[in-house]
């Protein structure tokens, strides 16, 4: 069985220490040497300075995507399409960028997607999940290898900024009904040890990102870990390719201060 490892990352787009931080990313896939990475907050802060760009540049990955959007993706293989587009939604730039690949065993789908960020946005991230499904039904049939697949895999990954509870989270595992439609995206997770945190207050760059947003991190009223970011495999992916084998959150890179206000998270998927 050949193994298929993708990674999810939102590299924080906080303008301090911009660079050496994105550095610091590079070297963390380095270690993990991931086939596929979906990056959020990839948008140029500085003239002449993208993170994706940078990142491919200084690794063995190859820009599959641009990340003009905020989203972006490298792989080790080359994409056959690509495209990134902007999500509905009001206060924060949500996005997704779509790659598709031929890797001589199977044709994939990926996407990389940072849904609406703030309270009282959920039904924005239920609008903008049920946008990213309309793109994957373009591609093939929700379970590739039934009746009426074409034998293309699809998985999504990235910032959804909803917890596992979260309207758009059932929405995409099957678990609800929303205008009269209905998918089914199989969480990485479900195999994963612990709790998957990506969002931890003992990370002091979360800390940092939430005083820049006027919320202070008390330790009468600290901030909640949280699982934000996901890896998904879509339709009922076991027992087949593009099944889940293993999920880790990575939350440190040795001898250095970790480079984002989130964690990242690894997964491995039969191919």
């Amino acid at each position: 069985m050949s193994i298929l490892k993708i990674l999810t990352f939102n590299i924080d787009a906080h303008p301090k220490d911009r660079l050496e931080r994105v550095k610091r990313v590079t070297q963390l896939l380095d270690t993990h040497q991931p086939d596929i990475v979906l990056l959020q907050e990839t948008i140029p802060l500085e003239p002449g300075f993208d993170a994706a760009e940078y990142i491919a540049a200084n690794s063995y990955l190859k820009l599959a995507s641009n990340s003009n959007k905020g989203t972006a993706i490298l792989s080790i293989f080359d994409p056959i399409d690509s495209f990134s587009l902007e999500l509905a939604g009001k206060l924060s730039r949500p996005s997704a960028t779509f790659a598709k690949f031929d890797t001589h065993t199977h044709p994939i789908v990926v996407c990389s997607a940072h849904l609406s960020w703030g309270s009282a946005m959920e039904v924005e991230r239920l609008t903008q999940v049920m946008q990213i499904e309309e793109v994957f039904a373009r591609y093939g049939a929700v379970d590739p290898f039934r009746e009426g697949g074409n034998g293309v895999i699809s998985f999504l990954g990235g910032d959804l900024n909803a917890t596992p509870e979260a309207a758009s989270i059932k929405w995409l595992k099957g678990l609800s009904v929303e205008n009269n439609s209905s998918t089914h995206w199989t969480d990485a997770w479900v195999i994963g040890n612990g709790a998957g945190y990506t969002s931890d207050p003992e990370n002091p760059l979360l800390t940092r990102t939430a005083e820049s947003s006027n919320i202070g991190n008390w330790p009468e009223a600290p901030l909640p870990k949280r699982r934000i970011d996901y890896l998904f495999s879509r339709g009922f992916a076991y027992g087949r390719a593009g099944a889940p084998l293993e999920v880790e959150v990575i939350s440190n890179l040795p001898g250095h201060p970790f480079p984002s206000d989130h964690y990242a998270l690894l997964g491995k998927f039969s191919f």
